[in-house]
């Protein structure tokens, strides 16, 4: 055997694979701790790229963590620019949720699951629960939009092959003419 497919073995969890997680239809313990994973770490790593790369271009300083508050100020351009940035962030989560989770039931569930852990580390980061208003706002608003444009994709994306392929599929559509509509009257 050689190095690499030994390491490979090594890294393999037997108990678990990701694949089959996902593809099952019911929800199971493991599927749903692996989608709060896989919500959780695109969350901190799209906002962490976007917030690094807005501010590498209009060059603030990337010392700080983007778990402290103070980041969060409508009192200066760089808070401000961090608050776009996270909202811009529930805007790629919210279609997150709709594509790894895909039911609207379960939208709500995983927002909320998304923002609880964030206070959590933010809690455990600052030492202190946030006293600032704008942070609570800022999260409130995040959470709004990822919770109701995560409810709407994610039911577009159910109801699609119900209601809207018919719309979109123009093979066996194309004979359908003004005429029927005045045959209708």
């Amino acid at each position: 055997m050689t190095f690499l497919t030994q390491t490979r073995r090594l890294l393999r969890f037997p108990f678990i694979s990701i694949n089959r997680l996902l593809k099952q239809q019911e929800q199971s313990v493991p599927k749903l701790l692996l989608q709060i994973f896989i919500i959780q770490f695109f969350f901190y790593i799209n906002f962490i790229i976007l917030w690094k790369t807005v501010a590498y271009l209009l060059g603030y300083d990337l010392s700080n963590s983007i778990l402290a508050y103070s980041n969060f100020t409508i009192k200066d351009a760089r808070g401000a620019t961090n608050i776009i940035c996270w909202l811009i962030n529930s805007l790629i989560t919210s279609f997150l949720i709709s594509v790894i989770v895909g039911r609207s039931k379960l939208a709500w569930d995983f927002a909320l699951t998304v923002h609880i852990i964030n206070l959590i580390l933010s809690f455990a980061y600052n030492k202190s629960l946030p006293t600032s208003v704008t942070w609570w706002i800022v999260q409130l608003i995040s959470s709004l939009l990822i919770i109701f444009l995560g409810t709407y994709m994610s039911r577009f994306r159910e109801l699609r092959d119900t209601f809207f392929d018919e719309l979109l599929d123009n093979g066996n559509n194309s004979n359908l003419e003004l005429s029927d509509l005045e045959a209708q009257k």
